[in-house]
């Protein structure tokens, strides 16, 4: 049997039956993405290993409800501070195009510009004036409404939502400006030449080579000659052959890199007919582009098919595709009653243009000559009647008026002429337009004023009244802290939109200017950040993606932000709660301060996996124990010593242990983000089920393998999560984001173990990470991956 799964965390389940003969053992093997194979067994025929069910799946359902709540708290405390010109709204959205915001729809959020002047509103967004189209001039009031272009972010991997800031600034502002735009005699054209994009998220894997871990498909050959996957695309309503040829491109790229050339080999059909055939190595993109024949791309549904041809060396093959384009001749109809297109000009081509003054009219005459910069368009399929047609230029926006506007209800057309420049792109929508949210936007505030801080707590807001507990605590033992809102320092350093530079930008600022030493980030992360997962999940502090591995391009990486200069090397301690709830908050502060007092100095667990592949990890480990002052009482537990199938046994004496209490439990084996060993020596759900009640003597648990910090898994709590925020288990959690080697593994182990012994965590891990760091780009798993989910100014005693 072959089973070929790539890059997932989600619980997978195998079965294999058949006669057993005389055959009463089994072995597995397991073929890495990259080639690498390692042999597990044997293992008797009906002995039972491992757990079904390895991790709890997160109640993100309950968790929005708090956030709900939060948020709902939040604007009403806000307008209860900020009146008149003192107030200021936030509209966001996440769709570009023409957006419209009733009077009625701030008042509804908590946000009343009642009585104010609308050439007094002011909209920005990052610092730049965006021009508005009121509804009616004068004072602002019921029933009036603002217009505006719209425009989401694009190219993040946390945010579509971009922030728009609406205030009241006493003088007057420039509005959105018109230009005439009537046909007059131009012969009205109902195309235009367009690049559809087709680019749906739905499988993650950490290895993509893109700036992008999501792909639209992935193909999979496994032990047979050919292999196939179809994706089909909707393309909006052809114009017939237009004045370019039809064109497609294919964006693909390579899911396995074994050692053989190529690794895959390609077939692309369209509607059917073939297209090409190509071969691509590793873990590569490859962009295939072809002409199309006349005829073949179809208006509607249209299928690309992938296949995977058996004539390479491996019996595996996997390829994701990524992105269709396809340029064509666009028919100019209306979808979701919206439409927006490049009105294609003629690069430096002069063209003339009657520029008339808003709402001036001149029935029969055109808005600018006819030439190949100049065209009349006619643009069907709305709904509606009340259409609003906008120029983008440069970064700046005029509405064009004087538009024709004809039909009937539910066929409506919009007619107009406009002379174009090279990169104009054409809005068009009903006066309603997408959908903007609003909300009353915090006070902005400095992030570094207020003096020295030692310990930088970067706090969702959601969590910041209940952190009261462990600042009381670090100020008492001498430390300078402060507690900031991750809001304010997006406020403050990219203009309210979420974005790790921002907080990385800001870390490095406290550094120099208030001298932090300690930074604790206090929030969950999810690399589900579009919900293409539906996974529901909620980002509340964003991570840092970097490659960590030859196989893993896309780690949670917290360690950018101690690195404040960018030459690679960490300069401030940087450690994370990945809360989500304020009752998980509770739980680790709670345990935070219960370490010190615990009564567990010096007594340490030391837990070993089963030997394999001729690795003995208690041995290895042992060194760890050495590593640390002669006073400390070292226990141990080796799954080696249990008979396969009896991983509770040892699973129950680690309870004991950690029970009894331990100041430090490291773990040295096979891992994942929910378990220890391929066994479930120890997971997620047994953690999360009460395995443990250490709750007045957590300990630091320190797992040396990987995906020991894995954070962001959306769907599913790691056992991280499960050590860190439940009432028992563990105060801190020291791993790797992804995976490791067994020479990193060792060497992180015997350069960070003498250095933990009553130290804050954070000073050691620094310590740590600059001196592998000089030692090569070998241990980039630890130096870039390894992280501390958990305070830095622990001591570990």
């Amino acid at each position: 049997m072959s089973i070929a799964e790539v890059s997932t965390f989600q619980p997978q389940r195998y079965e294999v039956r058949g006669p057993a003969g005389a055959n009463r053992w089994v072995w597995l093997e397991e073929h890495t993405i990259n080639g690498g194979r390692s042999l597990y067994g044997p293992y008797a025929v009906g002995t039972i290993l491992g757990e079904r069910d390895l991790a709890p799946a997160i109640d993100w359902a309950a968790i929005s409800t708090e956030q709900r709540n939060f948020r709902r708290l939040q604007a009403s405390a806000i307008v209860a501070t900020a009146r008149g010109n003192d107030l200021q709204a936030e509209l966001r959205l996440s769709e570009s195009g023409w957006h419209t915001v009733t009077f009625e729809q701030l008042l509804e959020s908590g946000i009343d510009f009642g009585g104010q002047q609308t050439r007094h509103l002011r909209l920005t967004r990052d610092g730049a004036d965006v021009p508005l189209s009121w509804s009616g001039d004068g004072v602002f009031g019921p029933g009036m409404s603002f217009s505006f272009l719209g425009k989401a972010v694009e190219n993040s991997l946390y945010t579509k939502t971009a922030v728009y800031q609406l205030a009241s600034i006493g003088t007057a502002v420039t509005p959105l400006q018109a230009i005439y735009a009537g046909v007059g005699g131009l012969a009205l054209t109902e195309s235009a030449q367009d690049e559809f994009v087709h680019a749906p998220n739905r499988s993650y894997s950490f290895s993509s080579p893109l700036n992008d871990p999501w792909a639209a498909r992935r193909v999979l050959r496994n032990n047979v000659p050919l292999a196939s996957g179809a994706e089909t695309f909707v393309l909006p309503q052809k114009a017939g052959l237009g004045v370019d040829p039809e064109s497609i491109e294919v964006l693909l790229w390579g899911g396995i890199d074994h050692q053989t050339t190529p690794d895959h080999s390609v077939r692309l059909l369209l509607n059917g007919q073939v297209l090409g055939s190509f071969t691509f190595d590793g873990l590569d993109s490859y962009t295939y582009t072809t002409r199309l024949p006349p005829n073949l791309l179809q208006s509607g549904s249209n299928s690309l098919t992938i296949e995977l041809i058996g004539d390479t060396q491996s019996p595996v093959d996997v390829v994701y595709l990524e992105s269709i384009k396809v340029k064509y001749s666009r028919a100019l109809l209306a979808q979701d009653d919206r439409i927006d297109f490049n009105p294609g000009a003629v690069l430096n081509q002069p063209a003339s243009s009657r520029l008339f003054a808003d709402g001036f009219d001149q029935p029969g005459v055109a808005a600018c000559t006819a030439g190949p910069s100049c065209a009349a368009y006619r643009i069907g399929g709305f709904s509606q009647s009340d259409l609003q047609v906008v120029r983008e230029r440069n970064g700046t926006t005029q509405q064009l008026g004087s538009v024709q506007i004809d039909g009937e209800p539910g066929n409506y057309r919009v007619s107009f002429a406009v002379q174009s420049q090279a990169g104009d792109r054409i809005w068009v929508a009903p006066q309603i337009g997408a959908a903007t949210t609003a909300r009353p936007a915090i006070e902005a505030v400095n992030p570094l004023a207020g003096g020295p801080a030692e310990m930088l707590i970067v706090s969702h807001p959601s969590f910041i009244d209940g952190l009261a507990p462990l600042v009381s605590a670090r100020q008492a033992e001498g430390l300078t802290v402060k507690v900031v809102d991750v809001e304010q320092v997006y406020r403050n350093y990219s203009f309210g939109v979420v974005d790790p530079v921002a907080i990385d930008q800001f870390i490095a600022d406290a550094e120099r200017s208030l001298g932090t030493r300690y930074v604790l980030l206090v929030g969950g992360d999810t690399y589900d950040y579009f919900n293409a997962g539906n996974s529901n999940s909620i980002s509340f502090v964003p991570t840092f993606y970097r490659q960590t591995n030859p196989v893993i391009r896309f780690a949670p990486v917290d360690s950018v932000y101690a690195d404040t200069n960018n030459d690679g090397l960490a300069n401030v301690a940087v450690g994370r709660w990945p809360v989500r709830t304020s009752t998980e908050l509770t739980r680790v502060i709670n345990k935070t301060l219960a370490y010190p007092t615990a009564g567990h100095q010096g007594s340490g667990l030391l837990v070993s996996d089963r030997n394999s592949g001729g690795v003995d990890f208690a041995d290895y480990l042992n060194q760890l124990g050495n590593n640390l002052a002669s006073d400390w009482s070292i226990a141990r537990t080796r799954l080696n010593d249990y008979a396969p199938g009896t991983a509770n046994v040892a699973r129950a004496e680690i309870a004991a242990q950690i029970n009894a209490g331990q100041a430090l439990v490291s773990f040295l084996g096979h891992s994942s983000p929910s378990t220890w060993s391929q066994e479930s020596l120890l997971t997620a759900n047994q953690v999360y089920g009460g395995l443990l009640s250490n709750g007045s003597s957590p300990t630091v648990l320190w797992q040396l393998g990987c995906y020991g910090s894995y954070f962001v898994m959306p769907n599913y709590s790691t056992l991280a999560h499960a050590l860190l925020l439940t009432d028992t288990g563990a105060a801190a959690v020291l791993g790797a984001s992804g995976l490791t080697t067994l020479a990193s593994d060792l060497q992180w182990m015997n350069t960070l173990s003498p250095m933990i012994d009553g130290q804050r965590i954070g000073d050691a891990m620094i310590q740590a990470q600059r001196e592998m760091a000089h030692k090569g780009e070998q241990y980039v798993d630890i130096t870039m991956g390894g992280m501390l989910l958990g305070d830095p100014t622990l001591r570990i005693h």
